[in-house]
């Protein structure tokens, strides 16, 4: 690798190809800035393989040594100590407020900017443990990065307002010439896609709206609906009602957004969001969307761009699936215009500026 551009180090990513929103951010932002930056990414081998995915990134690859819920803690503190002892970074760039409790350890040496993804402690799978951990490691975060970044306006209104502090805000984005792939099934789907099925995902919610209605085309299920053995047995009860295919986790982002791609409609139910990076995907492929009304959605689209229905209500979901597939000239309307959106607003090759802005004033 070059000598002469400076080198960052990057944390809370697991590894690429991306899996999950938080990977996505970080694979586009070194694909972007890797001819004015080099980068060494501390992943995973659960994630990871490959030690040089592109022109001047470095994966740092641990091996997984601890059961799945612990071994994030456990490579990210390895990581952590191999960037004090054994390297000389200009910069370090943490993801995710899990990495809080490195920064400060980090900080001895580095300076550091954080991104902020979402308040991990509101996601439905985690124990009160798990949560006051989350907390305490956001706080960290907070306290000692040198400058921290949002995805999402309303998680940086909310941090300014319970720390006193200014903070930066850098939305998701998506890359226009993202490659699209082919899939085995064809023909007529409604579908949902999530990385972790989870119940603040809504993903309950988009079948009993379906069973509402008594659908009976296809539907697809993508993501990993195994995390919770309870709400798996769930999901998996409407079988009995409904024609449902779940298609596990898709590793392959081209391979997910061509089945996105090829379905008459996506519905997103999410009670709970930072700023989501499938929304907007689902957006770049032109498939129409049904999304939830949280603020977090309606910040990034208007209702001339997406359908929105009243989040959590069952019975609102199956009316507005109906009207979607029932009105397909105004649906198209909206299809361009979130197209149009995402192309402009949401786009890594404005995005990536802002990054690169950033590392250069701290650098």
């Amino acid at each position: 690798m070059p000598k002469t551009i400076p080198h960052i180090a990057i944390f809370g990513l697991k590894g690429f190809p991306a899996i999950g929103g938080t990977s996505s951010v970080g694979e586009n932002l070194v694909q972007h800035l890797n001819t004015e930056y080099r980068f060494t990414v501390y992943a995973t081998s659960s994630h990871c393989s490959e030690k040089n995915p592109y022109k001047n990134v470095r994966m740092f690859i641990i091996r997984k040594f601890l059961p799945h819920k612990l071994n994030v803690f456990y490579y990210n503190l390895v990581g952590a100590f191999h960037a004090l002892f054994f390297c000389n970074y200009d910069m370090i760039h943490t993801h995710q407020i899990d990495t809080g409790y490195i920064v400060p350890l980090i900080r001895l040496r580095y300076k550091v900017i954080s991104t902020h993804h979402g308040r991990t402690y509101n996601m439905s799978k985690w124990g009160k443990v798990m949560k006051y951990f989350f907390r305490f490691t956001e706080k960290l975060m907070i306290r000692f990065a040198n400058k921290v970044t949002f995805v999402a306006e309303t998680e940086r209104e909310a941090a300014t307002l319970k720390y006193k502090k200014d903070f930066i805000t850098i939305h998701n984005g998506v890359d226009p010439r993202q490659v699209i792939g082919e899939v085995k099934i064809k023909g007529d789907y409604i579908m949902f896609a999530a990385g972790r099925i989870i119940p603040h995902k809504g993903c309950h919610i988009f079948l009993d709206g379906l069973k509402n209605m008594n659908y009976k085309g296809k539907v697809l299920i993508a993501g990993d609906h195994e995390q919770l053995p309870e709400y798996k047995k769930q999901l998996e009860g409407y079988k009995k009602y409904l024609d449902v295919k779940f298609l596990g986790m898709l590793k392959d982002k081209a391979e997910l957004l061509g089945y996105v791609k090829g379905a008459r409609l996506f519905v997103f139910p999410s009670f709970y969001e930072a700023m989501s990076m499938m929304l907007l995907e689902v957006a770049l492929v032109k498939t129409p969307l049904i999304c939830s009304d949280i603020r977090e959605n309606t910040l990034i689209f208007s209702e001339d761009e997406v359908t929105y229905f009243k989040s959590g209500d069952v019975n609102n979901l199956a009316k507005k699936i109906e009207e979607t597939l029932s009105n397909p000239e105004q649906t198209i309307s909206k299809t361009n215009a979130a197209y149009q959106k995402v192309c402009s607003d949401y786009n890594w090759e404005s995005l990536s500026i802002m990054y690169k802005e950033l590392y250069k004033s701290m650098l």
